[in-house]
């Protein structure tokens, strides 16, 4: 578990520093918001304090909110995603004891299952965040259009992330 720790807390670094630096900073057809920092929270392993994780959650989102000038907004969508986060997981996968300590991701869930997972988890955390940002279900065609752009691209950079540099070693798991 420590070793887990030393790398959710390295991975959630480097995630909030693309995020803020320079994801914060592409806007798509001024429609498509994409959002790496929720991978931080997803990829926590099972058998975490689920009140700790919300917490992290809620850390995490007040970061992001500082830096976006976004006044509570991703720290609401965060918490209320690391709250279903948990059912979700226990809902889609059976967890023994030694896959609570694994780092959810593709190894763990299986390819079909983890994209289930996150497809879900981050359309609700982005239908959260735009209902919150659009002020509540004024223009929900638009709104809605914006969050599914938003949640493909928002994958798309998740599972190229972690592909690309979170499970590139075996032993990270």
């Amino acid at each position: 578990m420590k070793s887990n720790t030393f790398i959710i807390i390295l991975n959630l670094l480097i995630i909030l520093l693309l995020q803020i630096f320079i994801i914060n900073n592409i806007l798509i057809f001024n429609r498509i918001h994409p959002y790496l920092y929720m991978l931080s929270i997803l990829m926590v392993p099972a058998g975490y304090n689920r009140n700790l994780v919300m917490v992290l959650a809620f850390a995490i989102g007040f970061i992001i909110d500082i830096f976006s000038f976004t006044y509570g907004m991703h720290a609401a969508a965060s918490v209320l995603l690391a709250f279903v986060r948990y059912y979700a997981l226990n809902f889609l996968h059976e967890f023994d004891e030694e896959d609570k300590k694994r780092l959810v991701g593709f190894k763990l869930l299986g390819s079909r299952v983890y994209l289930i997972y996150l497809l879900s988890l981050t359309f609700f955390h982005h239908l959260l965040l735009f209902i919150i940002e659009a002020g509540g279900m004024r223009d929900f065609h638009r709104t809605i259009f914006s969050v599914i752009l938003s949640v493909i691209f928002s994958c798309f950079l998740m599972i190229i992330y972690e592909l690309a540099i979170l499970f590139k070693r075996s032993d990270l798991q």
